[in-house]
């Protein structure tokens, strides 16, 4: 059997090609390893001709895309492997004052987003709300509300601890409620 390697015709170096006396290629992409270059031929009877024009230029495009593909691959990631902190980053959300309750206390504007909590707070005596409000939301200590109040730091906690039962109490009743 007569064969014959087909040599790059830009550099004239061995591909990883060879053919047969009766072998036909048409519009056919040879790689050479060792420019790395891609070349469109035509060969047939051990006759290679270079192909130029529209066809020759779509390889370079092919090529490109294909580089730009591989490195895209690269550097994604499917969503279903990011972890629950990459998620949350993806993301934004709309947050409206329609969305929170509003409370007034001492002068200060207290948002609160969970509308059980709100609900809670808002059904204990006015006392007792502006205690919880202020301790908890504007981290204020028990002696700064009682000095505010004018009452005992141990009266405050006394409230605190009422109000906090109370709050707890309603909260468990109203979800309760909801699961009959």
């Amino acid at each position: 059997m007569d064969e014959q390697w087909i040599l790059c015709p830009k550099c004239h170096h061995k591909t990883r090609l060879r053919i047969l006396a009766d072998t036909v290629l048409k519009n056919f992409p040879l790689f050479c390893p060792k420019c790395k270059e891609e070349t469109l031929i035509d060969a047939k009877q051990f006759h290679i001709t270079i192909i130029t024009g529209p066809d020759a230029e779509l390889i370079g495009e092919a090529k490109s895309y294909r580089r730009t593909i591989a490195k895209r691959a690269a550097r994604e990631v499917a969503f279903s492997d990011l972890i629950e902190s990459e998620l949350v980053q993806l993301f934004a959300m709309d947050e409206y004052e329609s969305d929170y309750s509003c409370f007034q206390v001492s002068g200060y504007d207290v948002f609160v987003k969970n509308e059980l909590l709100a609900e809670a707070i808002n059904a204990l005596p006015e006392r007792k709300r502006k205690i919880i409000l202020l301790s908890y939301f504007l981290d204020m200590s028990d002696e700064e509300i009682g000095a505010m109040m004018n009452v005992v730091r141990s009266t405050i906690f006394r409230h605190r601890k009422n109000a906090l039962a109370r709050m707890k109490k309603f909260m468990e009743g109203k979800k309760n409620d909801k699961h009959k």
